[in-house]
C-alpha cells in the first residue's frame, strides 16, 4: 500500500468518526397504564443527549413507523444541557405492550431517511441513536364487571327469601 492510500483511508476514518460520533443519552419514559378512563394511551419520552462532534443544541426526530415527529428543546438541563421531549397517543386498541425502539435522528439522518423512504429503501440511512420504551399495556377493568356480581347476588338473595316465604306459607 502507498502512503497515499494509508492517509487518504485514515483521513476518511477520522471523517466517518467526526458524523457519526458517539452519544451518551440519559431518558425517562412514561405510559399511561390506566385504561378505565381514557380512549387513548399517552406515551412521554424526556432525554438529554450530548453528541461527541456535534453543535448544542441540535434538532432532533423521532421516527415513529413512518410518522415523524418532531423532538421538543429545552435549554432547562443541568449544567446547561439541552433536554428534549417526544409525546405521542395511541388508541387504546392498538396499543401493544413490550418493548419498543424509538430511533431518533438529527437533521441529516432525519433528511437521509426521508430520501430513502421515497425512494423504497428506509434502511438507508442510520438513527443518531435509539431510545427503548417499555409499554405495559394499560388496566381495562376486572374481567367480570361489578355491575353483573351485584345483579347475580340480588337474585340470589330474592331467590333465598322467595323460598323461605313459601316455606313459611305452606
Amino acid at each position: 500500500m502507498s502512503l497515499q492510500t494509508i492517509t487518504c483511508v485514515a483521513v476518511l476514518a477520522a471523517v466517518v468518526q467526526l458524523i457519526a460520533g458517539d452519544c451518551k443519552v440519559t431518558s425517562k419514559t412514561y405510559s399511561t397504564t390506566d385504561g378505565l378512563v381514557i380512549a387513548k394511551v399517552a406515551h412521554i419520552i424526556q432525554f438529554s443527549a450530548q453528541c461527541d462532534n456535534k453543535p448544542k443544541g441540535l434538532s432532533l426526530y423521532a421516527d415513529l413507523n413512518g410518522q415523524t415527529l418532531p423532538a421538543l428543546r429545552s435549554d432547562d438541563g443541568p449544567n446547561g444541557q439541552s433536554l428534549y421531549q417526544i409525546s405521542w397517543t395511541v388508541d387504546l386498541e392498538k396499543a401493544s405492550s413490550g418493548y419498543h425502539s424509538i430511533p431518533i435522528y438529527d437533521e441529516e439522518g432525519f433528511a437521509a431517511l426521508r430520501r430513502g423512504q421515497r425512494a423504497g429503501d428506509s434502511s438507508a440511512s442510520k438513527a443518531l441513536f435509539t431510545i427503548e420504551l417499555s409499554h405495559s399495556s394499560p388496566y381495562k377493568g376486572p374481567v367480570i364487571q361489578t355491575e353483573l356480581v351485584a345483579t347475580i347476588a340480588a337474585l340470589g338473595l330474592w331467590w333465598t327469601a322467595y323460598r323461605a316465604k313459601s316455606r313459611l306459607t305452606s
